[in-house]
């Protein structure tokens, strides 16, 4: 039974946690650059993790739980929420209890979740989110898991990605220098050994559905029936919106109702990674003068990749370039835009 989130934490388990990070940072970035010890260390932390979760695995199914976790517990966002939303409020599911896993800097943001008594929130990547998923009958999230988590035949994982790759993903990347040839070997590894957990897998259209059947090796592992070609969930919002949404989401980000909203939503890049950051952007933006040309008539939102961990700083155009990177649900920046700005990420397929 999951228990109830509590921020309240003990000065013990704080300080273990504080004395553990600096190891925990110096392994992986040293892995990060030797494959050899990549390899082992990987293999260390899947192990302890597989422990866990084994150790769980012999516990009955619990047939009426149902895991959901979206960006790898950063947001409480896209299809998971969309579905989720859905089922709280479903006679159907009266009798079902729901865990939602975050980030330990999101638990206290998403607490309103538990006054729903069915609903749990607990922290992704601790012991009891291996234990829970060796025991709930349904598991729903948006990205990839890790491969210590291995579910029984009955359990149902339920695949709803996070966009349409129009960019090349998994077994698409094709790659030449040997050092690049070995990391890509890897990630196709991790792509296909996610995707043979997959029951069913959630797709937008035909273009998505042909793309993840390659990206993920589906037809080579047999899996190429389990394509759910219905749509994203998450979107059903973005066609029924309402003017008075518009109006809401407006007023929460603080914009005048009469200022025209420019979306700027670039996607990640490969290249673009600082060591001990993780993935950075620099936008090739003139904001400065686009405040000139546009200031009185519109205002830009900057929203990034959930990968990108640097910072931007909008102090200089405060009033007219709105900070959006940590702003939960992307759907509602859709909803109040007039115009997007993007390159190669899927935004433009919402």
């Amino acid at each position: 039974m999951a228990r109830k989130y509590s921020s309240k934490r003990s000065t013990k388990s704080i300080i273990i946690k504080n004395l553990k990070k600096p190891i925990k940072s110096t392994l992986s970035n040293f892995s990060k650059n030797n494959a050899y010890f990549r390899k082992i260390y990987l293999k260390l932390k899947r192990k302890r993790r597989s422990i866990i979760f084994n150790n769980a695995a012999n516990q009955p199914i619990e047939e009426k739980t149902i895991l959901f976790e979206s960006f790898v517990g950063r947001k409480y966002a896209d299809s998971p929420k969309a579905i989720y939303e859905y089922m709280v409020n479903s006679e159907e599911y009266k009798d079902y209890k729901f865990i939602w896993f975050f980030r330990e800097r999101c638990l206290d943001e998403y607490i309103f979740l538990e006054k729903n008594e069915r609903t749990s929130l607990m922290l992704w990547g601790s012991p009891e989110y291996y234990k829970c998923y060796a025991t709930a009958k349904y598991w729903i999230t948006n990205s990839r898991m890790p491969l210590a988590i291995v579910p029984r035949e009955e359990q149902v994982y339920v695949q709803c990605w996070h966009g349409t790759p129009l960019k090349r993903l998994g077994f698409d990347v094709e790659v030449e220098a040997k050092d690049a040839r070995n990391k890509a070997k890897e990630v196709m590894d991790i792509y296909e050994s996610d995707a043979r957990r997959y029951k069913y897998m959630v797709s937008p259209s035909s273009f998505c559905t042909e793309k993840f059947k390659s990206a993920f090796n589906l037809e080579a592992i047999g899996k190429g029936d389990i394509i759910i070609e219905e749509g994203y969930p998450r979107n059903d919002e973005i066609v029924n919106h309402t003017p008075e949404m518009v109006e809401e989401i407006k007023k929460n980000l603080g914009i005048a109702q009469d200022k025209k909203v420019a979306l700027y939503a670039p996607t990640w890049r490969e290249s673009q990674y600082v060591r001990g950051i993780g993935y950075t952007y620099q936008a090739p933006m003139d904001f400065e003068q686009m405040r000139v040309k546009l200031g009185d008539e519109y205002v830009i939102l900057y929203r990034t990749h959930y990968f990108i961990d640097n910072a931007f700083d909008d102090g200089d155009y405060q009033g007219f370039v709105y900070d959006v990177c940590e702003y939960p649900d992307i759907n509602d920046l859709y909803i109040i835009s007039d115009v997007l700005i993007t390159d190669y990420s899927s935004v433009f397929f919402d």
